[in-house]
């Protein structure tokens, strides 16, 4: 079963509960807080499983023996369905509760009404047929990330590819900022040599991914942009080039993948998530 840790007060802020942080403070008001979520979470078929603080979540993942310095955050682990990945961030599961309480009407989403001709392309090549065979690709436009919907859009990623992706060998997901790169792309199949792809990832691809070597082969499915800049070789999917960062505006999100039904269920939850 999978489970997400949500800060407390952006959870409930985001539920419209009127709690301040320093009236959360109070034992007598933070027990009634979270007994109105364990409630919710009942109804609605999820549950809380822990109430914690970020500083005691990085006192076990570092063995370390630290008091409180007095500004921890209160996170609330929830349990959910292993079906419903649009849960697994903060955006997907308050929205999903205010629905199931009547307090938003269900969301109608659309596309963007843009010409074939204006249209981002993505070519993709008959040989990643064999090995890797499909791609699924959306831009996420205007967007304006907060630091912390920043961390949630990242955290999203990364939850659907320890579940839904199968820790990315059913479905690879690479976030790129659109301004950085030039369409159209292609999605192609190259035979590096082991010392061509050590090349390729130690110039292009992001610093922050740790190179698994057992996951090198010699076919890598990789996806170009117009200026044959490398933007993902599978399984490393995020060039350093074309980082997203809080700045990012416009979010180029491709997903490769073994499973198409999976794919798409992966694009859709991450645009749907953050579209409103």
């Amino acid at each position: 079963m999978p489970s997400v840790r949500l800060r407390r007060d952006l959870l409930l802020g985001a539920l419209g509960k009127s709690y301040t942080t320093e009236e959360l403070k109070k034992m007598e008001v933070n027990e009634k807080a979270q007994k109105e979520f364990e409630d919710l979470c009942f109804r609605f078929g999820i549950e809380l499983d822990d109430v914690t603080t970020d500083q005691e979540i990085r006192r076990k993942e570092l063995h370390r023996n630290e008091e409180d310095d007095g500004n921890a955050q209160v996170i609330y682990k929830i349990d959910l369905p292993a079906n419903r990945c649009d849960l697994l961030c903060l955006e997907g599961l308050s929205q999903a509760l205010r629905i199931f309480e009547n307090k938003e009407e269900l969301p109608k989403y659309k596309l963007a009404d843009i010409s074939n001709e204006s249209m981002i392309k993505m070519h993709v090549k008959p040989e990643t047929a064999s090995i890797r065979p499909h791609v699924v690709c959306a831009v996420l436009r205007g967007m304006t990330f907060s630091d912390d919907s920043f961390e949630s859009f990242l955290n999203l990623q990364d939850k659907v590819k320890q579940t839904i992706c199968r820790k990315q060998t059913l479905v690879a997901i690479g976030l790129h900022d659109l301004d950085h790169i030039q369409a159209p792309f292609s999605y192609e199949v190259n035979d590096f040599k082991p010392e061509e792809a050590l090349e390729i990832l130690n110039r292009s691809l992001s610093s922050m991914q740790k190179v698994d070597f057992a996951l090198m082969t010699k076919f890598y499915p990789v996806i170009y942009d117009d200026n044959r800049t490398v933007l993902s070789m599978y399984p490393f999917m995020e060039s350093e080039s074309s980082r997203i960062t809080s700045s990012s505006k416009n979010v180029f999100i491709q997903c490769t993948a073994t499973d198409l039904t999976r794919a798409k269920t992966v694009l859709n939850t991450t645009v749907t998530a953050f579209s409103l």
